[in-house]
């Protein structure tokens, strides 16, 4: 995803094209749970003094996707693999 951290808005975020990694279906709902982790992770670097970390933010991203597989239909759970290849690490 090729977008610059210290001038990003949320608007933003959602006009990003998709990336080819990740299936059409369900794509509203990846990019609201990057939405949703990048600001529990604000929250934890200024509320808690944590330490910002790119690390934690796809690891707490990935955990969620696990956890939001909950919530499709079964034959769609394989989509949240898409999603956590994604969060790996470079």
């Amino acid at each position: 995803m090729d977008l610059q951290a210290g001038s990003a808005t949320v608007k933003e975020l959602w006009s990003l094209p998709r990336p080819l990694a990740v299936p059409e279906a369900h794509y509203s709902v990846f990019t609201f749970l990057c939405c949703w982790r990048i600001w529990k992770h604000q929250n934890e670097v200024v509320f808690r003094a944590e330490e910002p970390s790119l690390l934690r933010l796809l690891r707490d991203c990935k955990e969620d996707a696990h956890l939001w597989a909950g919530r499709l239909p079964r034959s769609e759970t394989h989509i949240v693999d898409s999603w956590c290849s994604i969060f790996n690490p470079m």
